[in-house]
């Protein structure tokens, strides 16, 4: 009898929960943007670059914001000026009216003069920061640590206020927005880990967990959205990619074997078993199973170790001598 006609049971990890699928975007992505507009004079990233928040990016011709920025540093100079001005005649005409020499409607005067020239050195200084920090954006810096995704200008090109410059995305962590039907509401907790595998990396599977439940159903498919943090240190996914995987409401380790090896045609569930080269017959107790995977746990009636007939030799008479392939190894597996 060959290996593709008997399995032996395995104590291993079995979960089962509702599917999942959706696409991986990136947690935490910052899209630069024009502050001000005007002439790219230079470019210093390309895609694919890695950045560290504060990098220079890109520079755009001031223009007219210098010019700007230095009127306005003069007009702080001469506010100043006339603040100072201001003050000392007040100063005068509080003395005079002491002495008797002018009136108190000369004083409040002087008083009034003061408040308007300190009123205008404010607005002058406001000007200046102002123009400051206009000029301050024609300097483009990363705002987050991450790698450039888009690079939308060039140099040369004239931007505009609001206008993409270039999107930067942390992949050190990932997010998956999936939908999964509102009838497995019981099994979605925060926390609950979550395992999927991507296009393009076969064989490989991937684990996060939920870090939140989206409070309200979709009105026209009864799907509740969940959204599942994925670590991704080592930079192994990128954003954009499919995933497919499971909520692992349900897991725990037990004695594992394909579906397959379960008859269910009676109500109760049999399994065929070799023991001393003859084929039985073994009433169990199932436990979880995995419908994505084939898999199902057996909680009673078996041994890790034990050799179970599959396909067409579950047909096999009890009592039937059998001869096991020497793959079929009668060892007992350790938990994973």
């Amino acid at each position: 009898m060959g290996p593709q006609d008997a399995v032996v049971v395995k104590q291993e990890r079995i979960a089962t929960g509702p599917t999942l699928s959706g696409t991986l975007t990136a947690k935490e992505e910052a899209t630069v943007r024009a502050q001000v507009p005007g002439s790219v004079n230079a470019v210093y990233v390309s895609e694919g670059e890695t950045v560290t928040s504060g990098k220079v990016l890109a520079r755009i011709d001031p223009g007219a914001l210098g010019a700007q920025q230095q009127s306005a540093q003069q007009g702080v100079v001469g506010a100043r000026a006339t603040y100072a001005t201001a003050q000392k005649e007040q100063a005068r005409q509080e003395s005079l009216y002491r002495s008797g020499i002018v009136s108190r409607r000369d004083v409040e005067l002087a008083r009034q003069n003061t408040a308007n020239a300190k009123a205008q050195l404010a607005q002058a200084e406001s000007m200046v920061s102002s123009a400051q920090e206009q000029l301050g954006y024609t300097t483009v810096t990363a705002p987050i640590d991450g790698i450039v995704s888009k690079r939308e200008v060039a140099e040369g090109d004239v931007v505009q206020p609001g206008g993409a410059l270039i999107t930067i995305v942390d992949l050190r962590s990932l997010e998956l927005a999936a939908s999964v039907p509102s009838d497995e509401l019981g099994s979605l907790r925060i926390n609950t880990p979550v395992e999927f595998t991507v296009t393009g990396i076969s064989g490989v599977i991937f684990r996060g967990i939920i870090t939140r439940i989206n409070p309200t159903a979709d009105p026209t498919t009864r799907q509740i959205q969940v959204f599942v943090e994925i670590p991704n240190v080592e930079r192994r996914l990128v954003a954009g990619l499919f995933a497919e995987g499971r909520i692992e409401s349900m897991s725990r380790v037990g004695l594992v074997v394909p579906t397959s090896a379960i008859d269910r045609r009676m109500t109760t569930p049999y399994v065929s078993r070799v023991r001393n080269r003859k084929v039985e017959r073994v009433q169990v107790q199932l436990g979880i199973e995995d419908e994505k995977r084939d898999r199902i746990e057996i909680v009673q009636g078996v041994q890790a170790g034990d050799v179970l007939l599959v396909g067409a030799a579950q047909q096999l008479t009890p009592g039937t001598v059998v001869s096991l392939d020497a793959t079929l190894t009668m060892t007992e597996v350790p938990a994973q």
